[in-house]
């Protein structure tokens, strides 16, 4: 997808998505340790919260392809200025954050 013109700015964030989100929201959602954490030891409000918005942002980059295809990429600029605090943002993420999880994925 890198290579087609018209779509690399949405596959480049693709791309950083599944560096910085992806494993993370992979690991709660599909191995049951969402239950076992939040049932033992809970999540932060702040720990939730991210889990929702990186959640957000991946329906919005799969919606953003859409409306790609559709000619109407416009609105998805209107759905992230409106609903900017729903989204966790590659600028929400600190340095030092990125930093750790670079180096714990080795990249």
């Amino acid at each position: 997808m890198k290579n087609i013109e018209e779509i690399k700015a949405i596959a480049l964030q693709f791309e950083e998505f599944k560096f910085y989100s992806l494993k993370h929201l992979n690991s709660i959602v599909h191995t049951g340790k969402h239950s076992l954490i939040r049932n033992s030891v809970g999540l932060t409000q702040k720990q939730s919260l991210d889990v929702i918005k990186q959640s957000n942002g991946f329906v919005a980059m799969a919606a953003q392809l859409l409306l790609r295809h559709a000619g109407k990429e416009k609105w998805i600029h209107i759905l992230y200025a409106k609903y900017r605090d729903c989204f966790l943002m590659q600028e929400d993420i600190s340095a030092e954050d990125k930093q750790r999880i670079d180096a714990m994925y080795n990249r």
